[in-house]
């Protein structure tokens, strides 16, 4: 596997972590997805933009583009 997650397939898994959270009634699915998002905030760029695709071990974006 690649360290290289798409942004739409990061949303799908943060979507189905709540949906298990929803199901199961285990709060910590729900809560992991809060800062999973929060962090994906927090990595958007000066003009508040998000690339298509992040590396997750570095968290850096891998279009040139959209760097903070």
């Amino acid at each position: 596997e690649t360290p290289i997650s798409s942004l739409a397939g990061i949303g799908s898994s943060l979507l189905e972590f709540a949906a298990l959270s929803a199901l199961t009634d285990n709060l910590v699915y729900i809560d992991t997805v809060r800062r999973c998002m929060l962090r994906l905030f927090e990595l958007r760029s000066p003009y508040d933009l998000m690339g298509k695709h992040l590396n997750i071990n570095t968290e850096t974006w891998t279009e040139v583009g959209v760097r903070a």
